[in-house]
């Protein structure tokens, strides 16, 4: 490896940083009567323009700061490659639908992948200004709200299983969530929109696992939180319990076989479980409107 990961880490934060700060200005303008610019993407959900602005914040700063590697952004189909050695996966706005809504879940996040591994990632909140932070054999760190100064993350272990909170969205729950709770007696939730929000709280210790046991997530939805919460002491794999690959043919971008992140502890149980719940039909999907 021929990067200083600690140099890296600092660069990419303030490139983050910035990014989140131009959406939390957009984000206060639209709550007073601002539009949000919004526009459906060919069969992909919203896109507003936070997301742009962050996304063309973060793109700039990286290319400046590092122009030898890819950057691969989910608002921009035509960098969809994987192949290089050192490639930047950039969420400019996770949790656009929730930026819509105004309840303030959605997170910025950015990561960076040597051959296929994630080895450095950020992720911001715009709304409040916490921000997580890590880099391969570095650590994971948390600056919460209204805080300067970072604490190191630290998984802590819950016990029994049935005794997790699980980390679900506030949309329609899949039957094979159901499924996966009802096999481990799980009844504690924490509820939120995004992704990367829902892996931040496990990662902060509000929740303790997160199962997507369903195709829907993307490259640019894993790659930050898995090396932040891998750094502080969890496990992150495809719901099926393969690791996720982050080097793929040209385009292919999609966590097919879901996410499960949790703790080490209880992991080979939560495996098993989600295998069983990953046998359940899904519905069929709603056509977009």
């Amino acid at each position: 490896m021929s990067k200083d990961l600690k140099e890296v880490l600092a660069i990419a934060r303030q490139i983050t940083r910035q990014a989140a700060d131009r959406v939390a200005e957009l984000y206060d303008e639209y709550q007073h009567g601002a539009d949000a610019g919004a526009v459906e993407k060919a069969g992909d959900g919203p896109v507003t323009i936070a997301d742009r602005e962050a996304n063309r914040i973060i793109l700039d700063g990286l290319a400046r700061a590092f122009p030898r590697d890819a950057l691969l952004s989910e608002e921009v189909t035509s960098s969809w490659v994987t192949s290089g050695d050192w490639t930047w996966m950039v969420d400019p706005l996770d949790g656009t639908k929730e930026f819509i809504k105004a309840n303030g879940e959605f997170m910025v996040m950015v990561g960076l992948c040597h051959v296929g591994v994630p080895v450095v990632g950020v992720v911001v909140e715009p709304a409040t200004g916490r921000e997580l932070y890590a880099a391969k054999g570095l650590g994971a760190w948390h600056i919460p709200p209204g805080a300067t100064e970072p604490t190191q993350l630290r998984l802590q272990r819950v016990d029994p299983v049935s005794e997790l909170t699980l980390a679900v969205s506030r949309s329609h729950r899949s039957p094979r969530v159901e499924t996966f709770c009802n096999l481990l007696g799980i009844h504690k939730e924490f509820i939120s929109g995004s992704v990367g929000r829902k892996i931040s709280i496990v990662t902060t210790g509000k929740a303790d696992l997160y199962l997507h046991p369903s195709p829907g997530t993307k490259l640019w939805d894993s790659c930050a939180p898995q090396v932040i919460l891998e750094e502080a002491g969890g496990r992150f794999t495809t719901a099926l319990g393969d690791p996720i690959a982050y080097r793929r043919p040209d385009g292919d971008v999609r966590n097919d076989n879901g996410i499960l992140a949790a703790g080490p502890w209880h992991f080979d149980t939560l495996l098993e479980a989600s295998r069983k719940a990953w046998e359940v039909p899904l519905p069929p999907r709603r056509p977009r409107k």
